[in-house]
């Protein structure tokens, strides 16, 4: 069997959809697949009519309308991935189900939303991204199977249509360079994520100076920047905070991973519907404790027994961290734990499996 994998982006640039295919390609290599990683970035038409011709299924992990009607024209079948929400409007806001119709009426509404007080301009900007939904939508119906990166994403896309649900496949333990456990001076919490609002640092500064109140034997470390560091660090300073909550800013990988290994838990406080946070999937490489938001995503990895807490709640984030400082024997369990849950949803051998089934059932 030959597949065609395709991502959307230009050669040589990061992205986690990239990512997922060289590891899913490197999967189905082990089982003998031949498999051609493919960039629509910039492509021409004349390309990807060549491209399609050489292999037998075509996976694409984009809204690339022209690849999947040459797929369809050569008779290949076609498997479509969604690695974000389907609708825009999912990411308002908890997850209301609405229905198929509903979730239509609802994006229309977004858009105007979204665009209201331009004029004619607003106007069209309309007109373009509600297209853009109708072309999704036709997409949906034109492949042969359709898959998600998390039950979440399956759940919103609210389509009459089956939507399959496919993990990502990393080896945990390949994931991450060795780091070594070196326990902190005191409990530890860390946030590691761009510094905008959607990734909850407000909450998670209004949890720590809710904590403080009962519990001061502890520092947060935050990683990362973004345009709401200043407001961020204004936060700090009014609730008094400076001598516990460390800002490092924008690191290399290795650095992010090896101040999480030191963590008593990694905080993931989203505020809007993370498909499958990968700074989750790293903790569990890790075997940290995760304490995380119930939105998108992050309720499926960290499982049943995970410390969740409603999106925007600081209290009852503060709480959960409360309960880890009164309690921090457990840390490691929970870590470990969750490190055995991720590699079981990740496995590389399992993703492939599931790929070749996805290829090739009727």
């Amino acid at each position: 069997m030959r597949v065609l994998l395709q991502h959307p982006h230009a050669p040589g640039e990061i992205s986690g959809v990239v990512t997922y295919c060289e590891r899913l390609a490197a999967a189905l290599r082990r089982q003998g697949v031949e498999v051609m990683v493919f960039s629509t970035h910039g492509v021409s038409g004349r390309a990807l009519w060549r491209a399609v011709e050489q292999v037998d299924v075509v996976h694409v992990n984009s809204h690339h309308l022209w690849l999947v009607l040459f797929a369809r024209l050569r008779g290949k079948r076609v498997v479509l991935k969604y690695h974000y929400p389907y609708w825009d409007s999912v990411l308002q806001g908890p997850f209301v189900a609405r229905g198929f119709g509903g979730r239509c009426a609802e994006e229309l509404r977004f858009l105007v939303r979204l665009t209201s007080g331009q004029g004619a301009g607003g106007i069209k900007h309309v007109v373009v991204r509600f297209a853009r939904v109708v072309m999704r939508v036709a997409l949906a119906f034109a492949v042969h199977r359709r898959l998600a990166c998390s039950e979440f994403i399956a759940r919103s896309c609210e389509l009459p249509l089956d939507v399959a649900v496919d993990y990502y496949p990393m080896d945990l333990l390949s994931e991450v360079a060795p780091c070594p456990r070196v326990e902190p001076a005191r409990p530890r919490f860390v946030f590691a994520g761009r510094l905008e609002r959607r990734k909850g640092g407000e909450v998670l500064l209004r949890a720590i100076a809710h904590l403080r109140k009962s519990a001061a034997d502890f520092e947060l470390v935050i990683i990362g920047d973004g345009p709401e560091r200043e407001r961020l660090e204004q936060i700090v300073e009014s609730e008094n905070l400076r001598d516990m909550v460390i800002f490092h800013g924008k690191l290399e990988r290795a650095a992010v991973l090896a101040a999480m290994a030191q963590a008593t838990a990694v905080v993931v406080p989203s505020r809007d519907n993370d498909a499958l946070p990968f700074v989750v999937i790293e903790a569990a490489a890790l075997s940290r404790c995760v304490v995380g938001s119930s939105s998108g995503g992050i309720p499926e990895l960290l499982g049943p027994d995970g410390l969740l807490f409603a999106p925007d709640d600081h209290e009852g984030l503060a709480g959960h961290l409360r309960t880890l400082l009164q309690r921090l024997s457990e840390t490691e369990a929970r870590g470990r734990a969750l490190h055995r849950r991720v590699s079981t949803l990740c496995d590389p051998a399992v993703a492939a499996r599931r790929a070749l089934e996805f290829y090739t059932a009727s």
